[in-house]
């Protein structure tokens, strides 16, 4: 009963939109009946629609006629010589097409450059590190990590940003961290923040957008601390390994670093004062360099290693 339903309601919309002219499209062998067609019946149970007379001009509708002109067609076929044969059928296939660069970039997946490590400030340690039992998934762990800082306001109350750092570890099925360390760890950022910079606005999940010929990238930006006369761009990472080994990861973020700082210049007309990694785990903050990161060279090495 359901599909009858619905196949009439389709066959009423498309039948009723008609303004002149209505087209039906039977098969020739249409005298042993149109299945389609005849879901339309009557209460005695004959077909709504009536088409055996129209050969003779006329198609029937219940008790009404109506004019109808029968056009028959048939494949049509061409030869070898056919100008379609000849553009496209025989045209050899080349195999030096250009190459395009995507007409997207994503700044964190740009390449580094050897350069890239000597931009790398030593650490700062901002606090303890947190302590993580077990070996969670590092990309759900990330993804937590970032929509907690997100959200998270030392302004709240505590006990709403417990709750909220609660329900998001478990949303993304993270149990080896405490909330309590996760909102710990928000709170020195900010007092790090406001301690070294001075007060500011919290912009977080900034939006970002630039175009580098005939590449653009969007996205947004963890954090840009805005104080009275500067703005600091920052980025947190899930990062767990050692304190060691901070500089040597973060000479990876370099790139994304610093489009953000191309991004952000015109809309703020002057350049950051800061490029900031925030890593949480490691309880650590480092400062990143400036460096001239939309080049050809990078762009082109990029798409190589993202093809590889």
């Amino acid at each position: 009963m359901a599909f009858w339903s619905e196949e009439t309601r389709l066959m009423y919309v498309g039948m009723t939109r008609a303004r002149d002219y209505m087209c039906l499209a039977v098969k020739d062998n249409s005298k042993k009946g149109i299945p389609w067609l005849e879901l339309l019946r009557d209460e005695n149970n004959r077909p709504v629609i009536d088409i055996a007379e129209a050969e003779n001009g006329i198609i029937r509708c219940l008790e009404m006629t109506f004019p109808v002109t029968i056009k028959k067609l048939n494949p049509k076929t061409e030869t070898g010589d056919s100008l379609q044969e000849k553009l496209y059928g025989r045209m050899p296939i080349s195999t030096s097409l250009p190459k395009y660069s995507p007409a997207r970039f994503r700044p964190s997946m740009l390449s580094k450059l050897e350069s890239d490590a000597a931009k790398v400030e030593v650490p700062e340690r901002i606090g303890p590190r947190i302590p993580v039992v077990g070996s969670p998934d590092v990309n759900a762990l990330g993804e937590a990590l970032h929509s907690f800082l997100a959200w998270d306001d030392p302004i709240r109350q505590i006990h709403e940003r417990l709750t909220m750092a609660e329900e998001i570890l478990q949303r993304w099925q993270i149990s080896g961290i405490a909330p309590e360390d996760l909102v710990a760890a928000s709170g020195r950022l900010y007092e790090h923040l406001n301690d070294r910079y001075g007060k500011g606005v919290a912009l977080r999940e900034h939006p970002i957008y630039i175009r580098f010929e005939n590449q653009v990238a969007a996205g947004w930006i963890d954090l840009v601390w805005k104080t009275a006369d500067e703005y600091i761009i920052l980025d947190h990472k899930s990062f767990l390994g050692g304190f060691d080994k901070i500089r040597t990861h973060c000479a990876d973020f370099v790139p994304q670093l610093n489009v953000y700082a191309h991004c952000l210049e015109p809309v703020f007309g002057k350049k950051p004062l800061s490029l900031l990694v925030h890593l949480p785990f490691a309880g650590a903050m480092v400062r990143i360099g400036e460096v001239d990161v939309l080049t050809k060279e990078r762009m082109e090495r990029s798409e190589i290693e993202r093809v590889k």
